[in-house]
């Protein structure tokens, strides 16, 4: 992610959930949060999921006292899909 010449945060998809699934992860510089920059590159990034083929979900996946992260989640249409003391996991399934 960048502003300008600088960069802000980062993402990527990640395969480690298993067949027909990726993983977004993301992180923002704590001085550029809450300007949309982890929004816009998840929704970029689940464009890019489910233009793959085989690919029927994409999770996020984040400790439970990240609520930036579930924000970003919930934005974006994914549902809440398991929560424990140490991880929340948000769940996105191909449309149609």
């Amino acid at each position: 992610m960048w502003e300008g010449d600088r960069v802000v945060g980062g993402c990527g998809l990640h395969p480690r959930i298993g067949p027909g699934g990726l993983e977004i992860g993301f992180w923002v510089h704590p001085e550029r949060t809450r300007r949309g920059y982890a929004t816009e590159a998840a929704r970029r990034l689940v464009a890019t999921a489910f233009a793959q083929p085989g690919i029927e979900r994409v999770e996020i996946h984040h400790h439970p006292a990240n609520e930036a992260s579930g924000r970003v989640a919930a934005a974006l249409g994914f549902t809440l899909a398991a929560e424990d003391a140490t991880e929340r996991i948000w769940r996105l399934t191909r449309p149609g």
